[in-house]
């Protein structure tokens, strides 16, 4: 017993593996930008980093090899880790296959094609949400509407930052709360809600939440994005059904059908309505699904390593360490909830990624969870929140990078950080977050169905 104790109280130490990780990112990326690399945040393998945190987690915590490899094989074997490597994967091939047959393309369109001249810098925001939503990908949804929007806005002399801020917000408005992105499958996933009814309730809480964020960021882009000048848009050719594999995928959700079958189903007729449109044969089919399998490596490679590192990090007692010094600032389930928002922006920030906090802080937020009897769908809410909206705020992630290099081919000549202050959407969504801290009124479709935290599931799941 007296070895247990001592091998599960290392305090400290046992967390400077993920020090090494945070460490490790900004490292590379400061060297990378230092050698004047394009988007140098973006140049270090994530994955890398994970695997460099899991070989300093055996150096580091003290206990035997073989321990401290099956602390690992414990990490990776949970549940809330297996199952979205298998929905990251499935979501990789649907977003692929589902592009390569004309589905984006058809979205900005149909949305594009109504969208009355005198809103614009708002319609491209509402635009923004549908595609981000459908996406999953806040890079995938500035990459389809910024070059346009950009264009519009230096065309009809509409404020640059405000048209950049609609389309980030936007942005991150999918990234957050889709059905198929990294940030709702991950938080789902560490905060052990599973599939079904839970995913359901959590998502509509999101957009309970979101709801007065959306409407006050529509009305200060039509006051503040009015064109001055002449706006002339493109007519886009729509195809109606090669947007079915979305429609598919969201009501499976809603209905609550699990991520494997539904996502499994979009991709089957993104293939079949592809082929149809002669936009690849069966085969060129199937390749383009693994191909997007394949793209997910390296996020399932750092799922993997950091859930190893986090692993032995448990079983070392720096998990019990980091809650120990965190209670202290939390006195009660509101500056609870605020900690856990707080940790996952400042993960963010060392990171420049908005899935790779939730995996670290994962096990963090789930304990303080059931230690505060928080219920996890509303922290599985929030947490997508602090990460997606930090994420496109700040200048060094993904998302951030590849709006400043349309910004600049297209010669607006504005910073990305002129943007932010413009950014309503998550602005808005950062304040109305804490608002719900302490008018809970997102949360009442939780009370209708409470969480059983010994079977860690709705109670209606329970028997």
């Amino acid at each position: 017993m007296e070895k247990k104790k001592d091998i599960r109280s290392q305090g400290f130490a046992s967390v400077i593996p993920i020090i090494i990780f945070v460490c490790v990112f900004l490292g590379a990326g400061a060297a990378c930008a230092a050698a004047g690399y394009e988007k140098p945040f973006a140049q270090f393998p994530a994955s890398m980093g994970g695997y460099i945190a899991l070989m300093s987690a055996f150096f580091i915590v003290r206990g035997k090899f073989t321990d401290k490899f099956n602390w690992m094989l414990k990490g990776i074997a949970k549940p809330n880790i297996v199952v979205p490597i298998i929905v990251f994967a499935l979501a990789g091939g649907f977003a692929t296959v589902a592009k390569a047959c004309g589905g984006v393309d058809s979205i900005v369109g149909l949305c594009m094609n109504y969208v009355p001249v005198s809103i614009i810098t708002a319609g491209f925001f509402v635009v923004g949400c549908i595609v981000s939503f459908a996406s999953g990908s806040s890079v995938s949804t500035i990459v389809a509407l910024a070059p346009i929007a950009l264009s519009i806005a230096i065309e009809a002399n509409i404020s640059l930052p405000v048209m950049i801020g609609s389309v980030m917000g936007a942005a991150m408005f999918g990234n957050s709360m889709s059905l198929i992105s990294d940030c709702t499958i991950v938080s789902n996933s560490v905060m052990g809600i599973g599939a079904g009814k839970a995913t359901k309730d959590k998502l509509l809480s999101q957009v309970v939440m979101y709801f007065v964020p959306f409407v006050a960021t529509i009305v200060l882009l039509v006051i503040f994005g009015r064109p001055e000048g002449a706006v002339s848009i493109d007519t886009y050719e729509v195809k109606l059904w090669t947007i079915l594999p979305y429609i598919l995928i969201l009501v499976m959700a809603v209905a609550g059908v699990n991520f494997v079958i539904s996502l499994s189903s979009g991709i089957v007729l993104g293939v079949v309505i592809g082929v149809a449109e002669g936009d690849f044969n069966l085969l060129e089919g199937c390749t383009t699904v693994a191909n997007g399998m394949y793209g997910m490596a390296n996020m399932i490679l750092l799922f993997v390593f950091m859930a190893g590192t986090i692993g032995i990090v448990s079983e070392a007692g720096g998990i019990d360490w980091v809650i120990g010094k965190l209670v202290k600032l939390i006195k009660g389930r509101k500056s609870a909830q605020a900690v856990i928002f707080l940790l996952g922006m400042l993960v963010t920030c060392c990171v420049g990624n908005d899935t790779i906090p939730m995996v670290t802080i994962g096990d963090i937020a789930k304990d303080i969870a059931a230690k505060y009897k928080l219920d996890p769908r509303r922290v599985a809410a929030i947490m997508p929140v602090s990460t997606a909206g930090t994420a496109v705020i700040i200048p060094y992630t993904g998302a951030a990078l590849t709006m400043a290099s349309l910004i600049e081919a297209a010669g607006g000549g504005v910073s990305f950080i002129q943007s932010v202050p413009c950014n309503f959407f998550v602005l808005l969504a950062f304040v109305f977050t804490f608002v719900t801290l302490f008018v809970p009124f997102s949360e009442r479709r939780f009370a209708k169905d409470p969480w059983d935290f010994e079977k860690w599931c709705p109670a209606s799941e329970a028997n």
